[in-house]
């Protein structure tokens, strides 16, 4: 064998095997990362107070006696895959809450929901449609226990701005 070539091998030997380790490290951390929960496993392993889960606020009906001026609304919450859906009925209607993308706050082990609020009529018209309705805002809840939330709401694409709460009745 000619040494232009002994060498070739060699390096073509050596890039296979490094690429080689590569895909096996990738393929790894892959796997950790598919398993692992929403928070870091540096976080988890501290708890001081347990995690609120998206199944502990989807049993039972939720009420607030401020949510829109000093109206009550109870509020129904159900998982749609991995976000949170609902229902709520004020003095005006029965409306709903879609797209709750979840996400927990781990300093204060809450729970906190971004999603959108959607009516037939409220007092602003949106100049979009979301769900096939001109009426409807962005809603953020923290749960900030498994019986009791804050809340704020806004129109359309206004920032949240409006504040109530609310807690499990049952």
């Amino acid at each position: 064998m000619t040494h232009n070539k002994k060498n070739w091998l060699t390096t073509t030997t050596g890039i296979i095997t490094s690429v080689t380790a590569a895909i096996a490290a990738i393929t790894a951390l892959v796997a950790t990362v598919a398993n692992l929960p929403f928070w870091s496993a540096e976080d988890a392993s501290t708890p001081t107070q347990e995690h609120i889960q998206a199944s502990d606020i989807t049993t039972g009906l939720w009420v607030s006696n401020n949510y829109y001026k000093e109206s009550a609304a109870d509020f129904h919450f159900d998982l749609l895959g991995k976000t949170l859906v609902g229902t709520y009925n004020n003095e005006k209607e029965d409306a709903k809450i879609i797209n709750g993308a979840i996400t927990h706050n781990l300093d204060k082990h809450t729970m906190i929901v971004n999603a959108f609020w959607v009516e037939n009529k409220s007092n602003k018209e949106c100049a979009t449609l979301k769900d096939g309705s001109k009426y409807w805002g962005q809603l953020r809840l923290e749960f900030t226990s498994t019986s009791a939330f804050v809340g704020r709401w806004g129109y359309c694409d206004d920032a949240p701005d409006r504040s109530f709460t609310g807690a499990k009745s049952s």
